[in-house]
């Protein structure tokens, strides 16, 4: 007697899902990606999608995923101190734009931030947690979380500039011309 139902292994639907959740939402933002669209992009029933991910709010969370922990960006800026910081901002903010699949994953994260409370409370969380108390902390300055959280509006704004709109030259150079060129800037208000 053969055994009806879902085969057992790992049938690839939950990848093919989040991969098609980040495309939908980069492109489209929160509210015009619908169940049905990532289901049929993903060759899967929406039911599935339900399966997996319960609400579209709980799918779009897990689609913004970052190729780092969050916890983790303030090690991985200041890992050569904090007078280098403004250039490991930039390599990292920057390169984690460069990968196609956390760029559609950032996409996703502005977009929610622009048309959803709950996608603001992700953006809101990954810079306050990531960057503003963890940096902010290892500055002796006074108005130090204001300074990082300006150093942070930099960042998106360079990318938007870059990755979103495609400004030449900007669009043209490489991260580490960026690394360059904005990291001393970024490094004015770290110094204080």
């Amino acid at each position: 007697m053969s055994r009806t139902g879902r085969r057992p292994g790992d049938s690839g639907a939950r990848r093919a899902i989040l991969t098609a959740a980040r495309s939908a939402f980069a492109a489209n933002g929160f509210h015009a990606a619908t169940i049905r669209a990532i289901a049929s992009d993903a060759g899967v029933d929406p039911a599935l999608v339900h399966h997996y991910f319960g609400s579209k709010e709980d799918l779009f969370a897990e689609s913004i995923a970052l190729p780092f922990r969050p916890a983790d960006a303030a090690g991985i800026i200041m890992q050569h101190g904090l007078e280098r910081a403004g250039e490991g901002a930039v390599r990292l903010f920057m390169s984690a734009w460069e990968s196609q699949p956390t760029r559609d994953a950032l996409l996703a994260l502005l977009r929610g931030a622009l048309t959803t409370e709950h996608g603001a409370d992700a953006l809101r969380e990954f810079v306050g947690t990531a960057l503003l108390v963890r940096i902010a902390a290892a500055m002796d300055i006074e108005d130090a979380e204001v300074r990082v959280a300006l150093a942070a509006a930099h960042l998106v704004g360079v990318a938007v500039l870059r990755y979103v709109v495609g400004i030449e030259p900007l669009r043209a150079a490489t991260v580490e011309e960026l690394v360059v060129l904005v990291g001393p800037r970024l490094q004015s208000y770290f110094d204080g």
